[in-house]
């Protein structure tokens, strides 16, 4: 974790989230993200206030840090069953994340999308698998209309 670089994408969150309401611009932002990049936007996200996180979407996929569901208007984080990282690196076992065989995790604090993999093992975490671009473009085309277009 790079502390300068976590405050230079507070920073621009909070710069853009600040230019919408002050435009009143009633269209959220999404934050797509992957990866290490999950923990990157957890922890810039951590800086804003309520109001400024309720302009932005995100969808995460393969995080290493799952991002809580207040952290935004709408946070969706997508793992495959076999992608190692969100097992080694987030601290979800409190559900047991890990042992769920369900297509879909909600509780109060998190919202995570568990799906199919294309393959197993390391070869399965890469931004470009059909497996999360799949499921990034499903929940790309299901909140863009509603929230990502002007009205």
């Amino acid at each position: 974790y790079e502390p300068a670089r976590i405050k230079m994408i507070q920073s621009e969150f909070i710069n853009h989230a600040n230019h919408l309401m002050k435009n009143n611009i009633t269209t959220k932002s999404f934050i797509i993200d992957f990866s290490r990049g999950a923990e990157d936007v957890f922890l810039a996200m951590k800086g804003l206030t309520k109001e400024q996180r309720n302009q932005f979407i995100i969808i995460s996929a393969g995080f290493a840090k799952a991002i809580p569901r207040d952290f935004a208007f709408n946070v969706i984080n997508i793992r495959t069953k076999e992608d190692p990282i969100p097992k080694w690196c987030d601290r979800l076992a409190c559900f047991g994340l890990e042992k769920i065989d369900d297509e879909f995790v909600k509780t109060d604090k998190y919202e995570i999308d568990v799906i199919p993999n294309e393959k197993k093992g390391f070869a399965d975490h890469y931004f470009q698998n059909s497996s999360y671009q799949d499921r990034i473009k499903y929940y790309f085309s299901k909140f863009y209309p509603l929230y990502g277009v002007s009205k």
